[in-house]
């Protein structure tokens, strides 16, 4: 299965090759942000304050003379890790969990999707708030509260492919002819829980890229000096009369952004809906 997975996944459409160049292209950035966005992101020029769009500054300057542009592009480095790591941490967490329930079944599987069903039905944003005002505002806790919220999510698809993948007759057969349980789990039931995995990634890193930038809208999620998209249009808010670029420029990007990371699960999901078991 996997060798069908992976060359569903790199074969298939300009469009799939199109995600995958542009995936590179924003490690890339985050990682030498530099390498477009020459200024520094911390030199302030109060004699160009909220400057609009020119030759020198693409996308103006903020309220302190920084370049926007800059800014943006440097942000890029604190959103990947806060969607990376996020969706990491929670994906540690929540498949073995998940595989567990679902293959293991018993009281324990179902306490475990009881208190996942009990944090869903609370609402996201709601619960993120609450979270972060108890605890504070840093990027650790930023991390434990999107992992926190994520790991019900991925615990209830991994859940329902494993419960789904026990009765399939491969995994009948295994069981038939001796196989170990962990052997089982290993080597059947585990892969295959990256195909609807690798659909709802790209979304849960758009909602947390989404939730970091509404945290800090509010003031409760990275704070200055720290550069984030959130953290720009926390400062943007309060220009959007006479410098209405400022926050615009970060939305734009932000939306973009997070439609990209939609599309993409999206078109995973499309890409493998033919693969077979």
């Amino acid at each position: 299965m996997m060798r069908r997975l992976r060359r569903k996944v790199v074969g298939a459409s300009s469009a799939a090759r199109l995600l995958i160049l542009l995936s590179v292209l924003v490690l890339f950035l985050a990682a030498f942000p530099q390498a477009v966005a020459t200024q520094d992101p911390y030199a302030f020029d109060y004699s160009a304050v909220l400057e609009p769009p020119s030759f020198q500054h693409v996308l103006g300057t903020d309220e302190a003379g920084a370049d926007v542009f800059t800014r943006i592009v440097y942000g890029l480095r604190l959103e990947v890790a806060i969607a990376i790591g996020s969706v990491l941490f929670a994906s540690l967490i929540a498949i073995p969990l998940g595989v567990l329930a679902g293959y293991g079944g018993g009281l324990f599987g179902s306490m475990l999707t009881a208190a996942s069903t009990a944090i869903l039905a609370f609402p996201l944003y709601l619960f993120a708030v609450l979270i972060v005002a108890s605890f504070g505002s840093s990027l650790t806790s930023l991390l434990a509260v999107l992992t926190l919220l994520f790991i019900p999510q991925i615990f209830v698809v991994v859940r329902a492919q494993a419960s789904a993948l026990r009765v399939m007759p491969f995994v009948l057969a295994a069981q038939a002819v001796g196989v170990r349980e962990p052997r089982v789990v290993w080597h059947h039931i585990l892969p295959h829980t990256l195909r609807p995995l690798s659909v709802i990634t790209p979304q849960l890193m758009a909602s947390a890229i989404l939730l970091e930038a509404g945290l800090s809208f509010l003031g409760l999620g990275m704070q200055p000096p720290a550069i984030t998209w959130g953290t720009l249009l926390f400062a943007g808010k309060n220009y959007s009369a006479e410098a209405w670029w400022y926050a615009v420029s970060t939305g734009l990007v932000l939306t973009l952004t997070a439609a990209t990371l939609i599309w993409a699960g999206d078109l995973i999901g499309k890409s493998l809906t033919n693969v077979r078991y």
